[in-house]
């Protein structure tokens, strides 16, 4: 089971390295519960169990959190001037391990990844539904 109360205190640890004060943070961690909120609606509107729920909030909680080092580092979220916010998302949660601050259990990784890495393209990878 995903405990999300542990992944909400994850997140509000990770933004300690950031400047909330700073508008363009702000704006991203307003607009991260904003999804948060709008993925359990739809979740449940789709009739999908618990669990489910749980992983769309996890998902989205996590989904732009590339956004906030891109921020820092170029003061901006345009993915075309060569950092790609949803790939550095997935750098730090799974080759840096971040990931196990937000959820132990590691049978959702792929599905959490390939969200993450694919929330953005323009097109998402073959093969997913």
């Amino acid at each position: 089971m995903i405990d999300f109360e542990k992944a909400q205190s994850a997140f509000k640890e990770y933004l300690k390295q950031y400047d909330l004060a700073d508008g363009s943070v702000n704006l991203k961690v307003v607009h991260t519960y904003g999804v948060v909120e709008k993925s359990e609606y739809i979740a449940r509107e789709l009739g999908l169990d618990e669990d489910n729920v749980l992983l769309a909030k996890l998902i989205a909680i996590l989904h732009d959190i590339g956004r906030f080092e891109q921020v820092k580092l170029t003061k901006d979220f345009d993915d075309s001037k060569g950092f790609e916010h949803a790939n550095y998302g997935v750098k730090v949660l799974f080759e840096d391990g971040l990931i196990r601050n937000f959820i132990e259990d590691f049978k959702y990784d792929e599905v959490i990844g390939k969200a993450i890495y694919n929330h953005n393209k323009y097109a998402v990878e073959d093969g997913l539904r």
